[in-house]
């Protein structure tokens, strides 16, 4: 008897029919009760082994994520002591026996390194070789007098010659926790007759902000700790400053962390809150630097996800259930016979046919059903086909419009608006044109070249940018990114792509550019882009065999003129001398402002004769004397101005930037020396 030939006919179910549906002995109970058991046995150990996995494989993560966070911190708190060290030692270099022997100048020095002074917040104060103060600013903090031999940034440099950072303490005069770094002074022999030192005041802002204004995470914290001391330095709970941690013996993670310990692990405070804890140790000094996070918040989406986990295989094993025991009652026969169908029409790799429908139930109607959808999905293969490439681009990237482009770049599609309301799109891209046929305000010819080569090799291209004026005269910057799309015949027939409003973040990456290597007051290079321009100077010059020059300006008792007619007027007068050293130079040539009243003209491309080359700086630094040596409008008043300039020759060898600037630097404060109002040049064995 075939399939076929059987006559189905529904009958009721009788009283005791039902129940032995729920008999063990049932062939439906027992394939239903079998099949949910294996199956909440699978689906529970699953869950047992992927929670256990999941919360090993998230600690080592998180580990290693927050240990790579303390890393980034400590270095960069290790290179903010570094630059502060430099700056101690640089000052340090600058001080002889004789500007030690005089108080007053050496007062005068210290007030001078405006840079140098806003390094520490406490000030800066210089001791001598008994580790008495003899000078110290700002002159509100009365340290001059007061002996700090008993300080160990004081007598590690004194009795070691070597920079030492200090133990934070409470300090005498600011009233308030400190810490200093001080460097040692040498003599031309190289004897230590003094140290420099700098304070930073832990309750004011400093260079520690970085760690004392964050949090990591929603509870979790910074801190710096002196473990010495067992003493926190900072950190971002304000209230722990200065906190003294549990002696040795109380608390054995603590104890560990003190006793170098460097990595991430699970510990807990003294306040009984169990932490995820990264040590690392900072390189200039013995404290550590720990970043703390409550287990509560490092593991709370581990623990939400085992709670849906255990939800879901509870809701999975009760939809199991039913399936399984809906799936055995029904008549498989039909069911198997369409498959065993679906099976051979496959395996002969001919197209699939539509499949007999022998029977009106359920079974006949879903064969006949999975006809219907072979033939729409035929019809529709094509249009799923073309939209797909449209779908994916779309899916994948957030952005303000679209495009297409046909075979031969022509734009013919955009959105008439993006997610903002701007017609953006028909302004960058207009219908029937292509991109490189719209004038671009600053054309990158390189660019455009190694973009319309993507384009003719039909390569998928990202974020390439584009800056057009629109017709109000706003300048706006669009990044467009898009891919090849193929015909059925699989020829190219144009570009699916996207573009992205990118001008707000262009023009504040512009402005971050700007502030970065130009002074903000005159407009002119600052040190850090004079230093770029000098080190390549130098390379180009020696490769060339030429000549070049530093002229080191500083204008005479401008701290006088600022302290008496304000600062206002002061910003203006250096805005002034700024306009005049470019009045002084050629094209090519660098003016840059160093700091206060201190500017550096950089003269490239001299003679390759030494002789030659200085008569040309001296012409300059001449033109430079005459030019700032005039009288100023200062507000309702006119003062007379002079600099003092130092001259050097640079070039013909490779030497650090560092070297012609301090030679200048030297010449400079001969001119100063000589009377003001002059030109040194300086001379070998002034160092």
């Amino acid at each position: 008897m075939t399939l076929h030939s059987i006559d189905y006919e529904v009958q009721p179910l009788s009283a005791n029919m039902r129940i032995n549906f729920f008999q063990w002995r049932s062939v439906n109970a027992r394939v239903t009760l079998f099949t949910l058991a294996i199956f909440v046995a699978s689906i529970g150990s699953l869950a047992v082994y992927a929670g256990g996995t999941l919360f090993r494989d998230s600690l080592q993560l998180l580990s290693d994520q927050q240990f790579s966070t303390v890393t980034l911190m400590a270095n960069s708190v290790n290179a903010q002591f570094d630059e502060r060290i430099k700056g101690l030692q640089l000052v340090a270099s600058t001080i002889t026996p004789e500007i030690l022997s005089k108080p007053k100048d050496l007062t005068a020095l210290l007030e001078s390194r405006v840079l140098f002074q806003r390094q520490f917040n406490a000030g800066s104060f210089v001791v001598n070789n008994d580790g008495i103060a003899i000078a110290s600013t700002p002159g509100h903090i009365l340290r001059v007098g007061t002996a700090y031999q008993d300080r160990d940034y004081i007598f590690k440099p004194l009795r070691q010659g070597v920079a030492a950072v200090g133990q934070p303490v409470n300090g005498r005069l600011v009233n308030a926790p400190v810490f200093g770094i001080g460097v040692p002074i040498r003599d031309r022999q190289g004897h230590v007759i003094g140290v420099l030192a700098g304070i930073t005041d832990l309750s004011r802002p400093s260079f520690l902000d970085v760690l004392a204004t964050n949090h990591y995470g929603k509870t979790g914290d910074y801190f710096i700790v002196a473990p010495q001391q067992r003493q926190i330095v900072t950190g971002s709970d304000h209230r722990r400053i200065m906190e003294v941690l549990p002696a040795k013996g109380v608390n054995p993670e603590i104890d560990r962390f003190v006793d170098g310990f460097e990595g991430s692990t699970l510990a807990t405070n003294p306040y009984g809150v169990n932490l995820l804890v990264s040590i690392k140790r900072l390189t200039v000094t013995d404290w550590y630097l720990s970043v703390v996070l409550p287990v509560d918040e490092a593991f709370a989406p581990i623990r939400a996800m085992q709670k849906r986990i255990a939800l879901a295989a509870l809701i999975l094993a009760t939809l199991a259930a039913g399936l399984t025991w809906w799936m055995v009652r029904r008549q498989l026969k039909p069911l198997r016979q369409a498959v065993q169908t679906l099976a051979l029409q496959q395996s002969s790799h001919q197209p699939i046919q539509a499949l007999s429908v022998d029977s009106t139930d359920e079974i006949g109607q879903l064969i006949g059903g999975f006809n219907g959808l072979l033939e729409t999905l035929r019809e529709r293969e094509k249009t799923l086909r073309a939209s797909e490439m449209r779908l994916r681009v779309l899916s994948e990237m957030s952005s303000d419009f679209f495009w297409e482009t046909d075979a031969e770049h022509r734009v013919t599609l955009h959105s008439e608006r993006g997610r903002h309301g701007d017609r953006v799109s028909s302004m960058v891209m207009p219908l029937g044109l292509r991109r490189w046929e719209i004038p671009s305000v600053s054309p990158d010819a390189a660019g455009w070249q190694l973009h319309r080569e993507m384009l003719d090799a039909h390569l998928p291209f990202r974020n390439f940018e584009i800056a057009r004026m629109k017709t109000d005269g706003q300048l706006r910057y669009v990044s467009v990114s898009g891919d090849p799309v193929w015909d059925d015949q699989g020829k190219f027939a144009g570009y699916l792509g996207i573009g992205t409003d990118i001008t707000q973040s262009k023009l504040a990456q512009l402005q971050i550019q700007s502030l970065a290597f130009f002074d903000a007051l005159t407009g002119l290079p600052n040190r850090r882009l004079l230093m770029d321009r000098l080190r390549i100077a130098i390379v180009n010059l020696a490769r060339h065999d030429r000549k070049g020059a530093l002229l080191f300006v500083d204008l005479d008792n401008f701290k006088a003129l600022n302290d008496t007619l304000g600062h206002d007027m002061g910003d203006l007068l250096l805005q002034q001398v700024a306009k005049g050293l470019i009045a002084c130079i050629r094209e090519g040539d660098t003016v840059a402002r160093l700091g206060g009243d201190e500017f550096v003209v950089m003269l490239e491309d001299l003679s390759a004769n030494a002789q030659e080359a200085a008569a040309q700086a001296e012409t300059v630094a001449q033109k430079v004397l005459l030019t700032l040596n005039q009288s100023y409008a200062l507000g309702d008043t006119q003062r007379q101005v002079t600099p003092s300039i130092g001259v050097t020759l640079f070039g013909g060898v490779i030497e650090s930037v560092e070297e012609p600037l301090k030679r200048a630097d030297v010449a400079m404060y001969r001119a100063k020396a000589a009377g003001r109002n002059t030109v040194r040049f300086f001379e070998t064995g002034s160092l």
